[in-house]
């Protein structure tokens, strides 16, 4: 493989940029605009965020559930490792 091309990513990269604090940061902020717009009385009635608020509504509950996921990866993986951990010190 020449060393000019890029290294190959592994999904482990992945999933530790998704699960890190500023993306979980991001998607909360994603989650609080969209439940302002979509939940927030009243806003429905102006007319250039009337529109979208069905989608922001849509949205928030779509960014529940990834957080909800995320958030559950990230406990789950730290005790994976804490389990591994525990073990390499017994042996």
């Amino acid at each position: 493989m020449p060393r000019w091309l890029p290294k190959p990513v592994n999904g482990r990269h992945i999933w530790n940029f998704a699960t890190s604090y500023t993306a979980l940061c991001f998607d909360a902020v994603v989650l609080l605009a969209a439940l302002v717009v979509g939940y927030f009385p009243l806003l429905k009635y102006f007319p250039v965020i009337g529109p979208y608020v069905p989608e922001a509504r849509f949205i928030a509950i779509l960014m529940i559930a990834l957080m909800a996921f995320l958030i559950g990866y990230r406990i789950s993986d730290g005790r994976n490792a804490m389990t591994n951990l525990q073990r390499s010190k017994r042996i």
